[in-house]
């Protein structure tokens, strides 16, 4: 049996070293803008996104999305229960309270079977992930699920870029994406990370977070 390795580094370490080198030497704001603008325009045009956000980190995306939301503290965010310990953090930091649904053993996202039975009337935020860039072949149901109970739906697109399901593009679903560019991803610029926005009521308020 051949092992595929979840990802793999396709990046010359000598040629990732020295642009880090020359990025340091040369480094002035309106060099770091010039380009930030040239990659984001290309990203808006692949992802065919309007409303596009560089910022620091996946971690910082994901919270400032919980924020801009103007959610009441406690409210409840569905979560898959295989994910990285900042997803979590960033929901406690946001004053929420995360609740696991159990993963499907196709796609190993989320189940549907059980998402519908960790709704309550608390239940704010779906985030959905896309493991190893695998689309749940049930998403068009648990979007309807999401809309008919009036859940916000958060996407984590870090591993899914450009993907399409029935000829729509992955991250054009929810409400918000998040996307990371750390090492490992499809995109990726070793540290950083992406909000889309779908939903124009969040954007003044992601804008002043």
């Amino acid at each position: 049996m051949r092992k595929i390795p979840r990802h793999s580094l396709y990046i010359n370490l000598f040629e990732l070293l020295f642009s880090f080198i020359k990025i340091l030497i040369k480094f002035k704001s309106t060099y770091q803008v010039r380009y930030e603008n040239i990659i984001l325009k290309k990203i808006k045009k692949n992802l065919n996104s309007k409303t596009i956000y560089h910022v620091s980190t996946w971690r910082i995306g994901f919270y400032l999305s919980l924020k801009s939301l103007g959610l009441k503290n406690k409210s409840e965010v569905l979560t898959t229960s295989l994910s990285i310990p900042d997803q979590i953090n960033s929901i406690l930091l946001a004053k929420m309270k995360p609740v696991y649904v159990d993963l499907d053993l196709n796609s190993h996202g989320i189940c549907l079977n059980d998402l519908k039975k960790k709704i309550s009337n608390k239940t704010k935020v779906l985030h959905l992930t896309y493991l190893s860039g695998i689309i749940p072949s049930n998403l068009d149901k648990i979007m309807k699920l999401a809309k008919k109970k009036k859940i916000i739906v958060i996407e984590d697109i870090s591993q899914a870029y450009g993907a399409n399901f029935k000829n729509k593009q992955i991250g054009s679903f929810g409400d918000i994406a998040v996307g990371s560019l750390s090492t490992g991803k499809m995109i990726s610029s070793i540290a950083g990370g992406l909000i889309f926005l779908n939903n124009k009521k969040c954007q003044k308020k992601l804008e002043l977070e």
